[in-house]
């Protein structure tokens, strides 16, 4: 979980700095190309290798079955009927789990500001700093890198810590990061010198990673695991189209309205009001996990 971790906030950072050399070069249509089409081919590509033995019926198999005078199975239908009812069954756990409706709320609320951050803060950056997109994207790339790491790192190694004297110590972590990183970023946000600028953004990048390991690691504390890892792909899925997904339209709409400066303060205030949310977890996960312990213990 935590290498996990680690490699989705390297991702993320390693993206956003290469992405910004690239365009400050070569323009952002070429920055696109470079840096966002090889995660589509990997994608197709990782389709078509995971549970080859499941891909359906091979061609003799079909074959037979249309001599039968039926249609024979193929790789799609039969892929995609799995797929379909292990992803009811994954929200059909979520609606019956408190700790994941707040977990999944609280994940995307906190996506929107992190990602919303991420995505906005290079054209902030040129705007109030003076700064070029190039060296803006490397301001925060490095940085971040550096931060990001850290703070998952730190993030996990805190959640198991305290984990060991209070079991819904994943969740405070989360809650803490967010209340520590929120008002910093808040404060990133009127500073407009670029040596204090990199200092405050790496401290608060820092305390928000930290929800990186421990929120992904709630939800498999609460789900059984015939079904985690569906559970678990439909909370990426979840937050990243209910959280950053909205997250850029919206500031632009607000920037365009209200300038940048003013817009982008939306995404700490909500990425803190899911710390706050994910509260709600830390009462209910406890009887979470003991409903799945119940559940393995009576082989359901």
């Amino acid at each position: 979980m935590g290498v996990l971790s680690a490699g989705l906030a390297i991702g993320g950072v390693l993206g956003l700095l290469l992405g910004g050399t690239i365009e400050q070069h070569y323009g952002w249509r070429v920055a696109f190309m470079m840096v966002g089409l090889p995660g589509f081919l990997l994608a197709i590509l990782a389709s078509r290798l995971i549970n080859p033995s499941k891909r359906g019926a091979g061609p003799g198999d079909r074959v037979r079955s249309f001599r039968m005078g039926r249609p024979g199975p193929t790789p799609i239908g039969r892929e995609a009927d799995t797929a379909f009812e292990g992803l009811i069954e994954a929200l059909r756990r979520v609606l019956r789990t408190p700790t994941l409706v707040y977990v999944f709320i609280a994940g995307a609320m906190i996506s929107f500001g992190m990602n919303g951050l991420v995505g906005w803060g290079p054209t902030f950056i040129t705007r109030t700093l003076g700064l070029s997109s190039g060296n803006a994207a490397r301001l925060l790339g490095i940085t971040g890198l550096i931060a990001g790491i850290s703070g998952t790192i730190a993030g996990g190694l805190i959640a198991d810590w305290w984990l060991k004297r209070n079991p819904r110590a994943r969740v405070l972590t989360v809650a803490l990061g967010m209340l520590l990183g929120g008002p910093l970023t808040i404060w990133l946000m009127t500073v407009r010198d670029p040596c204090a600028f990199r200092v405050i953004f790496g401290f608060a990048f820092f305390f928000l990673s930290w929800y990186n390991g421990p929120l992904t690691a709630t939800v498999f504390d609460v789900v059984p695991g015939r079904i985690s890892a569906t559970v678990a792909g439909a909370f990426f899925l979840f937050i990243h189209l209910a959280g950053d997904a909205i997250a850029f339209p919206l500031v632009g709409t607000l920037s365009d309205r209200f300038g940048l400066e003013r817009a982008v303060f939306v995404l700490p205030v909500v990425a803190m009001a899911g710390g706050i949310l994910v509260l709600g977890a830390a009462r209910r996960v406890m009887r979470d996990m003991a409903r799945v312990e119940a559940d393995a213990a009576k082989g359901t």
